[in-house]
């Protein structure tokens, strides 16, 4: 008689049972991750404000200081680039800028009414 080589049926049953739970078991813990809760970004960190304006206020200062010392190319291509920015957009702080730099006494552009005029549009 040939000898039958597969297990006995309830084992067999048992074997497989047991790779099915094994499989959904494992199948369920890898979904336990997913969930509907958003996930938690780290926050930005908080802008130092008056790092922010100190920089602006050192850049403004630092043109009109190059208007009043720079020889007379570094003054024209100042007040050319700060007029061109101007243009482009007017925004407040462009028109301080530019006010500033035409307030500034000791160049070709020095024009007090034109920065006034500026410097009012910034205040209004």
């Amino acid at each position: 008689m040939p000898r039958d080589s597969r297990a006995p049926r309830g084992a067999a049953s048992r074997s497989t049972a047991r790779a099915i739970l094994g499989c959904a078991l494992l199948t369920m813990t890898g979904c336990a991750g997913l969930t509907n809760e958003p996930r938690q970004v780290a926050p930005t960190p908080p802008v130092d404000q008056r790092a922010v304006e100190g920089s602006i206020v050192s850049s403004y200062l630092d043109t009109l200081y190059k208007l009043a010392r720079g020889s007379a190319t570094e003054q024209a291509e100042i007040l050319a680039r700060l007029e061109a920015e101007q243009a482009a957009a007017a925004t407040p702080s462009r028109n301080l800028h530019y006010g500033l730099a035409l307030s500034t006494p000791g160049h070709n552009g020095f024009d007090p009414v034109g920065a006034q005029r500026l410097l009012r549009e910034v205040l209004r």
